[in-house]
């Protein structure tokens, strides 16, 4: 797998029309030899980054999204530049749009993400040499035997539900216990503006949770201040999950949420300290950009406030 520490990573189109970042490393790398994707790539493999959509991020353009058959018969999208017409990343059926196929020779710099496995061999063009040390087979494989566990957890992540939360359950209550004593722990009482249990149950608040196999991953709310206005409060990851992508699950989720009910603008406020660079870093990742105090907030040196448009 890649190192870390060359992330993030910009790629585009011939044009530079369309421009995105990758912000993470793959959940995994194939260099697929199958027929289909050498008559597709015109080529004789493709190689392909998988990664979650939500770490894959616009910056100029927008990809046109073509519907293409694939061997399975399910069919894929592949996302081209609709002027130079460059194929950037594809969502096949089986993965559906959360996941991205990048095609890592679009990336600036592709030499950071060679393949972690070559898969379909046996319809690899017999001058191609596989290079000693990469797992290689004949057809598809089984991700445990491959995966790091790393990418086994994210996928989990991945396939968790988001539900609707009564705030009931134990699990969720010992979860924003924590996030209620650390919230204290890293600013002053009066910079604390995480909302309890109580405050979470108000009519204004929706509040979500994401499990998978029974298992709390996290959790998030949308509170609503106006018509048009909705407030991210909440945000928590189990601490056995952080850097799986919870936190960009729930957000995705919410951003969706205030997309539907048609607001104009979702803020959210953080901390200004080095503990919250993190969060900071997920919400620029999603579009939002730093502002001054909206409703029910005063300039504070401990805090700092963001917003964008659903």
């Amino acid at each position: 797998m890649t190192e870390p520490s060359v992330f993030p990573l910009d790629g585009g189109c011939d044009c530079r029309a369309v421009r995105y970042r990758m912000h993470t490393a793959p959940l995994f790398v194939h260099c697929c030899h199958c027929r289909w994707c050498q008559r597709e790539s015109g080529a004789s493999f493709a190689l392909n980054a998988m990664i979650e959509a939500d770490r894959v991020a616009l910056l100029a353009g927008a990809p046109e999204l073509v519907d293409t058959p694939s061997e399975s018969g399910s069919g894929q999208r592949i996302a081209r530049c609709p002027s130079c017409r460059v194929a950037v990343w594809s969502h096949y059926a089986g993965a559906g749009p959360r996941v991205s196929f990048v095609r890592v020779g679009t990336l600036d710099a592709p030499d950071h993400l060679p393949p972690d496995i070559h898969i379909f061999t046996r319809s690899r063009q017999p001058w191609v040499l596989l290079p000693a040390g990469t797992p290689a087979v004949p057809g598809y494989y089984e991700r445990e035997d491959h995966w790091p566990a790393t990418s086994l957890a994210r996928r989990r992540v991945l396939l968790a539900q988001v539900l609707v939360d009564d705030l009931s359950g134990p699990e969720i209550r010992a979860l924003l216990e924590e996030h209620l004593r650390d919230m204290s722990q890293l600013s002053p009482p009066e910079s604390v503006h995480a909302l309890d249990i109580d405050a979470l149950r108000q009519a204004d608040v929706t509040f979500w949770t994401v499990w998978s196999d029974g298992e709390l991953l996290g959790c998030g709310a949308l509170k609503q201040l106006g018509a048009q206005f909705g407030e991210i409060k909440s945000m928590r990851t189990a601490i056995a999950w952080r850097g799986c992508g919870v936190a960009g699950r729930v957000l995705g989720h919410i951003v969706q949420v205030a997309r539907e009910r048609g607001y104009a603008t979702l803020g959210l406020e953080t901390g200004s300290a080095p503990a919250f660079q993190p969060a900071r870093s997920l919400y620029e990742q999603f579009g939002f950009s730093y502002c001054g105090p909206f409703e029910g907030y005063a300039e504070d040196p401990n805090s700092v406030f963001m917003q964008r448009a659903p």
